[in-house]
């Protein structure tokens, strides 16, 4: 587990398909991007889950020999998924709205 990336600043990924087929497709995409962020990869949604999935498995990831981090790497990663998630998520819909 490594240092959460801000990149709200990233390049935007540009869709290339040609013709009407591309333009329907494109709609199709940004529509069900859009959906996602606002609905199962929502902030208020995904922060719940990753603490929920870490009190589940934090006891045997605490517990496992071979694990190459630390609680406090591990805890940190969980706090950087609940920090950064709203601005990723904002960032997604600016981008969508261009």
């Amino acid at each position: 587990m490594g240092k959460a990336t801000d990149r709200a600043g990233a390049r935007p990924v540009r869709l290339v398909v040609a013709g009407d087929v591309g333009a329907r497709w494109r709609q199709a995409f940004r529509d069900k991007v859009r959906e996602d962020v606002g609905g199962p990869f929502a902030p208020g949604v995904v922060g719940p889950e990753a603490e929920r999935i870490w009190a589940q498995v934090s006891g045997a990831a605490i517990a496992d020999p071979m694990n190459p981090f630390t609680l406090a790497e591990m805890q940190a990663d969980v706090e950087a998924l609940r920090r950064d998630l709203p601005a990723r998520a904002e960032s997604v819909r600016q981008q969508l709205a261009r």
